[in-house]
């Protein structure tokens, strides 16, 4: 998300409520997940959302959305 739409580097405007600051994150990332809905919910299985001071270990990521826990809400609370 950004406050310009480029679309040489994929950023888009989402628009927010509330001032364009930090302490407005709740807002923001609101705003993101809305986009998100409404542009690629039936495209995509999951979603993840992270900033520039995240860091991501894919391998934990890959074991925790294998997770019986993971697979059982995918189902809709039934066990595969």
């Amino acid at each position: 998300a950004s406050t310009v739409t480029d679309r040489s580097i994929d950023s888009v405007s989402i628009p927010h409520e509330g001032k364009e600051e930090y302490g407005n994150m709740w807002q923001k990332v609101r705003a993101m997940w809305s986009y998100v809905y409404v542009h690629y919910f039936d495209s995509y299985d999951w979603f993840h959302i992270g900033g520039d001071d995240m860091y991501v270990l894919v391998e934990n990521l890959r074991l925790y959305l294998e997770s019986e826990d993971i697979v059982t809400a995918s189902n809709g609370g039934e066990h595969p």
